[in-house]
């Protein structure tokens, strides 16, 4: 959470509060409008999907083939982006490939963590726009989510089968975008 999004629902809930309490406000220390409005804010920050406020990204269902996942992740992402994507893809496929024993990912999860982090390192700048609003939304879900259907579910420790599949799945996506 940015400060900006913490302080404009605080501001305009703080700006709620003066006008409905005008009348003893005055017998109000200031520090505790503040407080109020902080608090007020966060609360409906928190709460903005439910409020209204935010529409919610669609979920998106992993698809049942390699094919398919390939075309589903292709399908939201383009361009230059969508290459440096592939690139992306391949090395973590090279990741993979050169981690039998689980050095780096023992289960899924921790495939899923290291890769929203990594991604998050490399192609921050390049996937966003300058808001810091996403340019593709649900993108990065709908690779999570076919890189655990790839691999078999969550909680699952990666056997050589599966590390093969997400190798054979990531080289795909790589082969498509470049």
């Amino acid at each position: 959470m940015t400060i900006t999004q913490l302080l404009v629902p605080a501001v305009i809930g703080g700006l709620y509060f003066a006008y409905r309490h005008r009348a003893t406000l005055p017998k109000i220390d200031g520090g505790l409008v503040v407080a109020i409005a902080l608090i007020v804010g966060y609360l409906g920050y928190v709460n903005r999907e439910h409020l209204g406020f935010v529409d919610p990204v669609a979920p998106v269902a992993a698809a049942d083939t390699d094919k398919d996942r390939v075309a589903l992740i292709a399908a939201k992402i383009s361009g230059d982006d969508a290459k440096e994507f592939g690139n992306y893809a391949l090395g973590l496929a090279d990741l993979i490939e050169s981690d039998p024993t689980g050095q780096f990912a023992k289960t899924v999860d921790d495939l899923v963590k290291i890769n929203s982090r990594a991604g998050s390192a490399t192609l921050k700048k390049r996937l966003q726009n300058a808001d810091g609003s996403s340019k593709y939304p649900g993108f990065g879900k709908a690779v999570d989510d076919n890189l655990i259907a790839v691999a078999g579910g969550h909680d699952t420790f990666l056997s050589n089968e599966q590390r093969a599949a997400l190798v054979k799945f990531l080289r795909a996506l790589h082969a498509k975008l470049k």
